[in-house]
């Protein structure tokens, strides 16, 4: 039993971190560019996308919405730099 947990544990983390191409490649700009402006029109062009979808898919996959995540990810960066 606690094999078959543990597998699905691995499952069930294996499934949180593929996130589609649009979502990692802003995951990916994020943290490069946290310490410059990011606005979420910005990266929806970059990704080709319109950002109310950009905005839905990073939500929906995320967990928090694209400016909570820029903020906790800039509290985060400024804690571990002090």
């Amino acid at each position: 039993m606690k094999a078959f947990n543990d597998f699905a544990d691995r499952v069930r983390k294996e499934k949180r971190e593929h996130y589609s191409k649009p979502v990692s490649y802003c995951l990916n700009y994020i943290l490069v560019y946290i310490y410059e402006p990011i606005t979420l029109n910005q990266l929806a062009n970059m990704v080709n996308l319109h950002p109310n979808y950009l905005s839905t898919l990073f939500k929906k996959e995320i967990g928090v919405s694209f400016s909570e995540y820029v903020q906790k990810a800039k509290k985060l960066m400024k804690r571990n730099n002090s």
